[in-house]
């Protein structure tokens, strides 16, 4: 079996969603899906500093974030959000804020972060991942990285 390359290696998507029903049901929906030609590998995590190492180790070309730890409600703990504001402050990534509570996070939205609605349907979902793959958002990332890795690999050895 020959090893991907960079050109046909899925996408890293992290899917970091504390309800284990809505983890299965959003993997389900995006198992098989493709874009850009390469197809999405789903890491489903319910532990928030798990999922901020991966993303500071650089292993994600995409996030969709649920916003609250537990059920949402007003007041509720808005750990995705801190999840977002320690990405900005470490590196980057894109990011699609899934939540069922979406008042009061519009401010939070940008070319680089979604903000879906979990009653919108997964199909919204799908859609706004799309919409980051057209404007080349993960891609571009992915490119800096491995042009990144190469680079300190040829100096360094």
């Amino acid at each position: 079996m020959t090893k991907p390359t960079a050109a046909n290696r899925p996408w890293n998507v992290l899917l970091v969603e504390d309800d284990n029903i809505v983890r299965e049901q959003v993997r389900e929906f995006l198992s098989g899906e493709e874009f850009s030609g390469r197809r999405l590998d789903i890491t489903e995590i319910a532990n928030i500093p798990e999922a901020l190492n991966l993303i500071n180790d650089r292993k994600a070309d995409l996030v969709v974030l649920d916003v609250y730890r537990g059920e949402a409600q007003e007041g509720g703990e808005q750990a995705g959000i801190q999840v977002l504001q320690s990405i900005k402050q470490s590196g980057f990534v894109a990011v699609v804020l899934y939540t069922a509570l979406p008042e009061g996070l519009e401010g939070q939205q940008s070319i680089f972060v979604r903000l879906v609605r979990k009653d919108a349907g997964l199909e919204r979902l799908k859609e706004e991942i799309a919409n980051l793959f057209s404007i080349r958002i993960p891609q571009v990332h992915r490119a800096i990285i491995n042009h990144l890795d190469s680079s300190l690999s040829s100096y360094m050895w």
